[in-house]
Parts: C-alpha cells; structure tokens; sequence
C-alpha cells in the first residue's frame, strides 16, 4: 500500500514541462532540429496525464484510452521513450514484467520504471530481486534511496526475507546506512529488525540509534531500548541526546523548554497556561526516588508539578502520582514496574505575565532499599 502511494505520488509529480515541450503545447511548433526527440515530448505528456486512483482499498495508477495511445505514439517516435514504456505497462496486466524489463533494460534511471519493478517483486515476495534492484536504484539515484529502502523495510514482514538481508547487509551496501535509519513501527517487523542489527552490528550512527530507542520504547520494549541507549551513549562523541530516555522536551508557541547543560534549562510559559514540559522514560527499582531542582524566574512566576507513573499496559504503582517538585520524593515498594514515566509540568495559572526563567540542577536519584 504504501509502495503504490509512493509511486502514484512519483507519477504525478515528476513529469516537469521543458521549455522547448512547453512551447509546442502551447501549439507553436517544435524546430526541426527537435523533431527528432518528439517522442519524449508525447511521452511527457502521456506520463502528465497519469492519475492516482483506489480500487478495493489499494492506491495505485491509472490511465485512460487517449493517454495510451499518446504512449503508443511517442514509443513509435522514439523507443528510448520509457516513460512512454511504463504508461503501456500500466495498461497491461499480463505483459507489464515483460514491459518494464524492456523499459528498465533501455534506461536503468527512470524511477517510475525501477519502483514499479520494486513493486513486483515485493508482491511476489521476491527478497532477492528486490535486493538487486534496490542496489542499482540506490547507485544510480543516491538521492532516492529511502523510498528503494522503504520496500526492503516492508519485506521484514516475511521472514523468509531475513537470511537474504543478513547477506546483503553484511556487505555493507550503500544503501545501508538509509536502511538502518528506516526504523519500522510495526512490532513484528521491528523484531526483526533488531535481530539483523544483532547479527550484524551497524557502524554507530546517531540518528539511526535515536529512531531505533525512540521505536522500541513506542513498542514498548523497554529493556532493549536501554542497552541500546547505553551503547549508543558510550560511542556518541557530540552528546548527542536519545529520547525518551533523555529529557523529551515540550516545543509549543505558549510553553517550552530548551536544554542549555546536563541539567539545566530555559522555560517559558505563557500566562494562563499549564502543560507538560518534560518527560522521560526511566528504569526503576525499589527504594526512594527523588526529583530536584532550582527553578529561577526573570519574568512572571510559575508552579512545577511532577507525575511519576509506570509504563506499559497493565502496570501497577502503589505510591502518590503528583508531587510539587519542591517535595518530588515517592517511596518504590518491592514488586513495583520497572520502568516509569517522569514527566514535569509548569503553570503559569496566578501569573499576570508568561513565566521566563531557568529551571536549574535537574536531577532524579534512586536509594535502593536494600
């Protein structure tokens, strides 16, 4: 589904007018040193005229009677026209592989072309077509990899797919590092994607390990989301910061927040305003559990609130959820959840200005019980 969005997408918006095409629609003639490649201006126009379309819930491409035969023309004027290819593929169900290999063997760059084979073999869960392709698209158009990897993402539904993407990957192809940074939601396909980083091991990279963190504890996985966290921390060399795990820091017009240091940041809330500013995912254990900080105003006055509350579906907690952050202390009972939400919120509610101010010394300490 996503695949023929993408190309209905590609269809419609990649069919600019050149200068000298656009004069001849415009009924002025083409000079006869251009009549030559006449074809690729009927192919343009075929390929213009190209439609999104829905049948049974499935996006895809249509075209109608007139825009075939202007395909049909340009083809017969010019057979290095595979635009004018991928329309004719369109309008054959039975020959359309046939077709789009002739058009792909013709010009291995038109990506119409290229997705659409994609589209093929994703279809016919062919893995190892999909990676062929996938490896010439990406050479050929560098800057169209992530929509080349997107299938490759989807294959992770199959699991048959995963010995052929050890193999490709363990090569470490150029389409790599985009593969690692497609982090998918689904949690079937997620699982597996973490097996092949485990088999694998990828070079660091840091935007690739924040989406990962931030997908798995989507998914709630929050053991894993941890380890990589902490791998990910030891290898960063810029202080790179991974929410949820790290502060996951509010950004609307009437409250924000901005991190200057380690545990330091600006405020700012508008007046007659209150909402969450912070949050962040951690690990929790038995003991007493303190949050602390300095709160600084240069402008108005606020009030800060903080929630302790366990993740996942199904957790229980048996201690007070709010607390003002000057009194932000709960006492974690054996048998509690893992892991908890820590979330700070600020009001601005008794303030005739919006609050602006440095909340200082941020910190959680955990006191084991035992």
């Amino acid at each position: 589904m996503t695949l023929r969005i993408t190309l209905a997408s590609l269809a419609l918006l990649s069919a600019p007018y050149w200068a000298l095409y656009a004069q001849a629609a415009s009924g002025g003639p083409l000079p006869r040193w251009a009549e030559a490649i006449d074809g690729f201006w009927y192919a343009e126009h075929a390929i213009s005229e190209v439609r999104a379309s829905e049948e049974d819930g499935q996006a895809g491409l249509a075209v109608d009677e007139a825009t075939v035969a202007k395909a049909r023309l340009a083809y017969s004027k010019e057979p290095l026209a595979t635009d004018a290819l991928f329309i004719a593929a369109l309008d054959s169900d039975e020959a359309r592989s046939a077709i789009l290999a002739a058009a792909r063997a013709n010009d291995k760059r038109n990506r119409l072309v290229g997705l659409s084979l994609l589209e093929l073999a994703a279809t016919s869960n062919d893995t190892e077509t999909v990676l062929l392709l996938v490896d010439e698209l990406t050479r050929v158009q560098p800057e169209l990899a992530g929509q080349f990897v997107s299938v490759l993402i989807a294959s992770l539904d199959d699991d048959q797919s995963l010995p052929l993407l050890e193999q490709a990957l363990a090569a470490n192809p150029e389409w790599a590092a985009t593969f690692w940074r497609r982090v998918p939601k689904d949690r079937v396909a997620l699982s597996r994607f973490v097996q092949l980083r485990e088999r694998i091991l990828p070079p660091a990279d840091v935007e690739a390990e924040q989406r990962l963190v931030h997908a798995l504890v989507q998914s709630e996985r929050f053991a894993y989301a941890f380890d990589v966290y902490s791998e990910a921390t030891r290898q960063s060399e810029d202080q790179a910061s991974f929410p949820p795990l790290d502060w996951q820091l509010s950004q609307s017009r009437d409250l924000r927040a901005r991190q200057t240091s380690a545990d330091s940041f600006e405020l700012y809330i508008q007046r007659d305003t209150s909402g969450k500013i912070a949050e962040k995912l951690i690990r929790l254990k038995a003991g007493v559990l303190v949050l602390s900080g300095q709160l600084e105003g240069r402008q108005g006055h606020a009030k800060l609130e903080v929630k302790l509350r366990c993740a996942g579906l199904g957790s229980g907690q048996d201690w007070p959820v709010r607390a003002s952050l000057s009194n932000a202390r709960w006492t974690i009972p054996d048998g509690s959840c893992r892991y908890a939400w820590l979330t700070l919120s600020g009001s601005a509610w008794d303030s005739s200005l919006a609050f602006d101010g440095t909340l200082r010394d941020l910190k959680y300490t955990q006191h084991s019980s035992e």
